[in-house]
């Protein structure tokens, strides 16, 4: 006769070793608008435009929309062209905050 097997009870969260999802890039795409590309697909209703900001401006996000499954478009509230970073600040799940990322 063998043994029965033992199950082991781990706390919630996210898997052991699983990755938070990080900006790759930041591509300013107009005066006013930089396209975001995360490290993984990303539902952009779990953002907030306001939850961007640029520096050393410091422009809000006023307006965004998806681009592609891991892309977001964001549109600031003034030209951003000379700004060199973007920060994320939000409650998106599984995503890290803050990250900040140098713009291109």
């Amino acid at each position: 006769m063998g043994r029965w097997a033992q199950r082991r009870r781990t706390g919630g969260g996210p898997p052991a070793g699983a990755a938070l999802i990080t900006i790759t890039e930041a591509e300013v795409t107009d005066t006013t608008e930089i396209l975001v590309s995360f490290s993984a697909n990303v539902n952009a209703g779990d953002f907030d435009p306001t939850d961007f900001t640029t520096q050393p401006s410091n422009a809000t996000g006023t307006v965004f929309g998806a681009a592609g499954a891991n892309y977001i478009n964001t549109y600031f509230d003034h030209d951003i062209t000379a700004d060199t970073t973007i920060t994320y600040n939000g409650t998106a799940p599984g995503v890290q905050s803050p990250d900040v990322h140098p713009i291109t």
